[in-house]
């Protein structure tokens, strides 16, 4: 039978698939004439501006970047080449952007960290003057939000790949090449290890860690940091083995229910 044998099937299937199916070319170099362009701002060559997009003051943006109809660009933001941010990208003032990086739409980098001082009833706004780092050969699926810094960086390391819908909080790290799935929420100041998988729906408390390599099944509650290479999982995360005991007795309780009154019914019948 014919057939071509490979060291990585996932991979090399890949491979063949970009032969077949090449990246489509859908915005072409240029600036729109729409577009709204600071005086300031330095474009790299080879760029492209779709309609309504603004760049602001001191922004830069680097060879073959790609900015799509609607995306907003404020003041003093960098992004380096080959980049690709699709329609209604919305990137905050002084936030950093590394090479070969994808966001999908709607996504908003470097919106403010949820911080309120609680004084006399009134919940007072902490200003949010740090700022977002996304690192080279990321992508942030759509509708991501990833808020900047109370003081310092919100950091999203090399190679790191998002799934839609996800919350990143002010001041967390996510370390390289880790990979999260949908609708995820990772509460601040939360540092997360490289070649992490996280699963859909997870979300954390803040201030913990993350280790390397560490696995955390969909929809767990991580309520305390995770040792390298831990594999977690439930509500609240425990070791996925120890979790699957406990749901198995869980999922006995009925018929141990009945046994205990049959139990307690014999015992009142011999008194």
């Amino acid at each position: 039978v014919p057939h071509i044998r490979v060291d990585n099937v996932y991979y090399r299937f890949l491979e063949i698939f970009l032969l077949f199916n090449p990246p489509r070319k859908l915005l072409p170099e240029g600036i729109h004439p729409t577009a709204t362009i600071d005086s300031s701002a330095r474009l790299g060559e080879g760029v492209a501006v779709g309609a309504n997009v603004y760049v602001g003051p001191e922004c830069r943006v680097g060879s073959k970047t790609r900015l799509f109809p609607g995306c907003v660009l404020l003041d003093g933001v960098e992004i380096g080449s080959n980049c690709t941010l699709y329609p209604l990208v919305s990137v905050r003032e002084d936030c950093r952007i590394g090479n070969n990086v994808i966001i999908h739409n709607g996504a908003v980098i470097g919106s403010d960290g949820f911080g309120f001082a609680p004084f006399e009833g009134v919940y007072h706004k902490i200003p949010q003057v740090g700022r977002v780092v996304i690192e080279d050969d990321v992508e942030i699926g759509a509708n991501c939000t990833i808020d900047r810094a109370t003081m310092g960086e919100t950091v999203i390391r090399k190679g790191a790949k998002l799934d839609n819908l996800i919350q990143i909080a002010h001041n967390v790290e996510i370390g390289e090449s880790t990979v999260m799935a949908a609708q995820t929420g990772i509460s601040g100041s939360t540092r997360i290890g490289h070649h992490v998988m996280v699963g859909g729906q997870v979300g954390t408390v803040g201030h913990i860690s993350i280790g390397n390599y560490a696995q955390i099944g969909a929809q767990s509650g991580v309520s305390k940091s995770v040792e390298d290479r831990e594999i977690v999982f439930g509500t609240p995360a425990r070791p996925i083995m120890r979790t699957k005991r406990i749901k198995a007795v869980v999922n006995q309780l009925p018929e141990l229910l009945k046994r205990v009154i049959q139990l307690e019914k014999e015992l009142k019948d011999l008194k």
